[in-house]
């Protein structure tokens, strides 16, 4: 921010801005368990304009973007899956 007074005298300041963001993000996945190797479908729904999705299917580094996704799973095990979002 930088302010001038009446006599021409600048001051300039940094200042930080805040925002609250309250987008969510919901995400499925089908089938949830079953025999590999394992194909399952994900999808996903943004609020608060979120139009861009990208997914990490937590098995050695597999990723993909887009809302609807799909990856099969070659060896058993549990996997954390995670989705981000942003407009």
């Amino acid at each position: 921010v930088t302010v001038t007074d009446n006599n021409g005298c600048v001051n300039q300041q940094v200042v930080g801005v805040a925002m609250v963001n309250n987008s969510t993000i919901s995400a499925s996945a089908s089938p949830v368990f079953g025999v590999n190797p394992l194909p399952v479908n994900f999808a996903a729904a943004g609020t608060g304009g979120i139009n861009n999705y990208f997914w990490s299917f937590g098995d050695q580094g597999a990723t993909a973007p887009g809302q609807n996704s799909s990856y099969t799973y070659a060896n058993a095990g549990t996997y954390t899956v995670v989705v981000a979002g942003w407009n």
